[in-house]
């Protein structure tokens, strides 16, 4: 049996000197790694935070602190009254700003991390590799000025050159900017220029057509609100590939566009996204949100490789019941003609949560699929891909089955989540070429290959008594039928994750 251990050391120092903002002033991101998500998605699943999309990412500080604005810890039973006193610590200096007292204008920020795990690929489901230990640390300064927000976070981790999935980023050198960013808020949006992750998908699931599995990449990002209406758009930078046919080196871009409509429990999105590959930089029509490139192509020659896709998101809370889906188009044959049709490839995750059950527990089902081709065009420049990090998933060919059921006992911060998994895993992924055609054309949406089925029940788990210390886990036993693809090969591991981390904010007044 393998042994494994995930921790996690964190440590983060923010010093804050004084000076007054008003309300409306500019706001800096909160992380995507940031601890408060957990709280945040387990209070919008219970119809708290009415005012925060629960469908993308990242949010802004001082929105949360306008969701929990009237929300009292006192007239909550628990645990969600432990959840919103944890998040009124950490979000006090944005409720004091709303209250109209002195504001936070600058701060530094440290964040060390020691990880520990039992294969190099950080998934229980997908173990790769032997045990070990790497370690990562973030440091950096932000500054809220006006209605401007800035933020600079340098990364170390040395993950980054063991990792097994993608190419290895900085040459092997494991420091890089990972979050960096300029903004300006508006009365009717905003404007970022930066470095970013984003994740558009439900709270506690990760997107199929922007998600945060891949690094962060420069970015151009805009959003605007008009009553229950609002309009989000991106368009990124990727790396440099040369194109194998004519060894021309194009560089690759990512633009993204969704329309959201929010009212009262009920949020309905509707995107396109698009990669594109060119000689001649930047493409205009690719940042226009009202273009719709799924109805226009290219005249030839052809000047662009692109991929375009489209992307249905809803979420409901129903009585005591939260429903959400998304589903990503990647591509449809719609007119095979006397050939056979190529593999329709796409991608969704569908699911329901009940959290009113009662108070002590949540039940939580979720079911995704990702197409045996979704991803990888048969033009290798145009792969949804950063640096071989998935931009949507970060794998194809699959579909999992999750139940869960988290349990909260009287121990203030203590969450128990026992979990059922069931992973059937083709031979597809979109790290590799699209096959010749005969063969291509032959294949199913969905199971390359000899299918590989994985069974996991584990025991989810996460501890946090007070906002400066947590510890959560995932350990548990994997049973696997075809084990790497190869019939009759069937195994058993224990395979877990356990993080730990601490907190240390030191405001300056």
């Amino acid at each position: 049996m393998r042994v494994t251990c995930l921790l996690v050391t964190a440590l983060s120092v923010t010093t804050a000197p004084l000076a007054a903002q008003s309300p409306g002033s500019g706001s800096r991101f909160l992380e995507y790694d940031h601890w408060s998500y957990e709280y945040i998605q387990r209070l919008r699943s219970r119809g708290y935070l009415k005012s925060l999309n629960p469908l993308v990412r990242p949010y802004r500080r001082l929105e949360v602190a306008r969701g929990l604005q009237g929300l009292d810890s006192d007239t909550l039973r628990a645990p969600q009254a432990h959840w919103v006193r944890l998040l009124h610590e950490e979000f006090g200096a944005e409720l004091r700003r709303l209250a109209g007292e002195d504001g936070v204008p600058w701060g530094f920020q440290a964040q060390l991390e020691i990880t520990g795990s039992s294969s190099r690929r950080f998934d229980p489901l997908r173990p790769v590799g032997e045990e070990g230990g790497w370690p990562r640390g973030t440091a950096g300064v932000w500054a809220e000025v006006g209605a401007f927000a800035a933020q600079m976070r340098v990364e170390g981790d040395a993950h980054l050159v063991d990792e097994v999935d993608g190419i290895p980023l900085n040459n092997g050198q494991v420091g890089r900017t990972d979050h960096a960013y300029a903004s300006v808020s508006l009365p009717f949006g905003s404007l970022a220029f930066g470095r970013l992750k984003q994740n558009w998908s439900v709270l506690g699931t990760r997107g199929v057509m922007i998600s945060d599995a891949a690094p962060a990449y420069p970015q151009l990002a805009f959003e605007a609100h008009v009553g229950p209406l609002a309009l989000r758009s991106l368009t990124g930078e990727l790396e440099t590939i040369t194109r194998p046919t004519t060894m021309a080196n194009l560089k690759r871009y990512i633009s993204a566009h969704r329309f959201d409509f929010q009212k009262d429990n009920v949020v309905i999105s509707v995107g396109e996204g698009t990669l594109f590959a060119t000689e001649h930089g930047l493409q205009l029509r690719f940042l226009n949100p009202f273009e719709v490139l799924l109805a226009e192509r290219s005249d030839e020659p052809r000047d662009i490789v692109e991929n375009v896709g489209a992307n249905l998101q809803v979420w409901t809370l129903l009585g005591g019941l939260e429903l959400f889906g998304e589903f990503f188009l990647d591509d449809v044959d719609v007119s095979p003609g006397e050939r056979d049709a190529e593999p329709f490839t796409y991608a969704f995750t569908v699911g329901t949560r009940i959290p009113g059950l009662a108070d002590w527990m949540e039940i939580g089902v979720e079911y995704g699929q990702v197409s045996s081709f979704a991803y990888r065009p048969p033009n290798v420049v145009d792969v949804w891909s950063y640096f071989g990090r998935g931009l949507g998933a970060n794998y194809s060919d699959f579909d999992r089955f999750t139940f869960t059921a988290s349990l909260f006992p009287p121990l203030p911060g203590l969450r128990l989540t026992p979990t059922l998994q069931v992973q059937r895993q083709g031979e597809g992924d979109l790290r590799d070429p699209v096959p010749p055609s005969d063969e291509f054309l032959a294949s199913p949406n969905l199971f390359l290959g000899v299918k590989e089925t994985t069974v996991r029940v584990a025991l989810r788990g996460r501890y946090q008594p007070v906002r400066y210390f947590w510890i959560e886990w995932d350990l548990g036993r994997n049973v696997v039928r075809d084990a790497e693809h190869v019939t009759g090969n069937d195994r058993e591991s224990f395979e877990g994750v356990v993080r730990a981390g601490a907190i240390v904010t030191v405001p300056v007044r």
